[in-house]
Parts: structure tokens; sequence; C-alpha cells
């Protein structure tokens, strides 16, 4: 939402923005599969969390004139702080379990990953409704949100930064 309703990117811009944290997670997967094998989870857990505390932060000053190499950077950053935690987490937490219980213990992670997400939007949405009556970024035609972006970027960058001052 903030890339293309606060800047005015395309969607395919915003996609092509988003694939670096992509790929470096997927890239630095099998060194932290290998660090964690060697040292276990907290020398990735900690470390990580730290990391994605500082990318969130990053992300919560974002402003109608961030420049999008900034948000590329914080994304990058954010995505591997996840990386460094998702994996020990994950591992650790199934690794506990018995064979026979491999999957449900990986649906309850599944499952558990479903919520949160869901519980994100709900406090962006929340929030949108809180802030002006109701959470007008998704009901404004395109063309209206250009020509009002000043006002309606304002209220999705105040929006944005709440969510990520709760996460």
């Amino acid at each position: 939402i903030s890339l293309q309703n606060v800047l005015g990117l395309t969607p395919v811009l915003t996609g092509l923005l988003m694939l670096p944290g992509g790929l470096v997670m997927g890239l630095v997967a099998p060194t932290i599969g290998r660090l964690f094998d060697r040292y276990g989870p907290r020398p990735l857990v900690v470390p990580g969390s730290i990391i994605v505390s500082a990318a969130l932060w990053a992300l919560a000053t974002l402003g109608t004139e961030t420049q999008p190499w900034v948000i590329v950077a914080a994304h990058v950053t954010l995505s591997l702080g996840l990386a460094m935690m998702f994996t020990p987490l994950f591992t650790s937490a199934l690794g506990s379990l018995r064979p026979e219980l491999y999957s449900y213990g990986s649906a309850a992670v599944g499952a558990a990953v479903l919520d949160w997400q869901g519980n994100g939007r709900r406090l962006a949405r929340t929030h949108g409704q809180l802030v002006d009556g109701e959470f007008t970024a998704v009901q404004v035609e395109r063309e209206d949100q250009l020509a009002t972006r000043g006002n309606l970027g304002q209220r999705l960058v105040q929006g944005v930064r709440h969510v990520y001052r709760w996460l």
C-alpha cells in the first residue's frame, strides 16, 4: 500500500523493489542452516531479532518523501533478520516432536503464521477506521488517489507507522 498509494509507484515496480528481500532470504537459508547446525538457535535468534527490530524501526519512520531505495534497504534488512530467526525457531520447535507428530507440528506452525498475518491486516484496517472513519485506501479509485495523493498519502503514512510501531 505504501509504495503504490503514497509514493505512486506501479505494481510492477513495487514487485521489483520487493524482490531483493525474497532473494536474500532464499540465498542465506543454506548458510543459516549450517550455522544452526554448528552453533544452535540462540546465536542466530538474538542477532536476528535485533536486526528485525532495527528494520521495523526504519519502516516506522517512512514518510511521503521517502526514497524507494530506503524502503528496499529496510525490506532486505528485515528479510535477513527474519531468515536468521525463522529457520532456528521452526527447526527447534519441530525438531522436538516425535516423528509421527511432524505433520501436526508443521500444520500448527502454518496455522499460526496465517493467524498472525490476519492479525496484522486487522490491525491495519482498524487503525484506518480510527484515523479516518473508514479505511479509504482500499475504497478510493486510482485516479482519486493520485489527485489527492498528499492528503491520502499522509493518512496512509500514519497508518503504516502505527502498524510498524505495534509489531
